[in-house]
């Protein structure tokens, strides 16, 4: 049931195919049985949502079934507006605005994107444009941090993405520049050498061309 919630939730206010959801719970060789099961766990799921209020939540439509909020709001749609208000804030160089964007977002958004359940493509596809979206505010965190010229912010920012976030070079490229600027070149060369050495490990390549300059730039003092 709490894929099927899941998968509702993704496409609140749309239908969703009946053959759609038997994927997502099921997957792509789903039982016999599959089709009862599935309004089994809608009724239940109804149960469930109108003992907390809500008000006729899931509408069965000719092809699948609609979760329907009325009035209320996901958490996620005001966490995507933040992260459209900060990307306009970033042309703008209004830099202390994107921090109050990005931190109102990060603090909304925390977490296992749909927590413990395992779903389809659809749930799949939606947890990484999630995730992809939540580093994008990392990065335009500290992109805004270090224009301010806060580099203790963005080096505690960016010293645990680096280490989650290994291949992502674009945070390596910035924490070596905040630890430079903040007076750490040992440091910024250290980050520099682990991210090399994950590339050459899992990919087989060497840092891109901009991380490496400002490798040479930072040995050049």
């Amino acid at each position: 049931m709490q894929t099927l919630l899941a998968a509702l939730l993704i496409r609140a206010g749309q239908v969703v195919t009946t053959d759609r959801l038997i994927t997502e719970i099921w997957g792509v060789a789903p039982p016999r049985t599959a089709m009862g099961a599935l309004h089994v766990h809608v009724s239940k799921l109804r149960k469930e949502l109108t003992a907390f209020g809500a008000v006729d939540p899931v509408v069965t439509r000719p092809s699948g079934y609609s979760l329907e909020l009325g009035r209320n709001k996901l958490d996620l749609h005001d966490f995507l507006e933040l992260v459209d208000e900060a990307r306009l804030l970033m042309r703008e160089g209004r830099h202390a605005e994107v921090l109050d964007r990005t931190g109102r977002a990060s603090r909304m958004c925390a977490g296992t994107v749909v927590g413990d359940c395992c779903g389809g493509p659809m749930i799949t596809a939606f947890s990484a444009l999630v995730t992809a979206t939540r580093l994008e505010c990392v990065g335009m965190e500290a992109a805004a941090n270090s224009a301010l010229g806060r580099y203790g912010e963005v080096i505690s920012l960016l010293s645990p993405v680096v280490v989650e976030n290994p291949l992502h070079e674009p945070f390596a490229e910035q924490l070596m520049r905040a630890l430079h600027r903040a007076h750490r070149r040992a440091d910024a060369l250290k980050v520099y050498d682990t991210t090399r050495a994950v590339l050459q490990a899992e990919l087989g390549l060497e840092p891109c061309r901009y991380v490496r300059d400002l490798r040479d730039a930072i040995l050049a003092g």
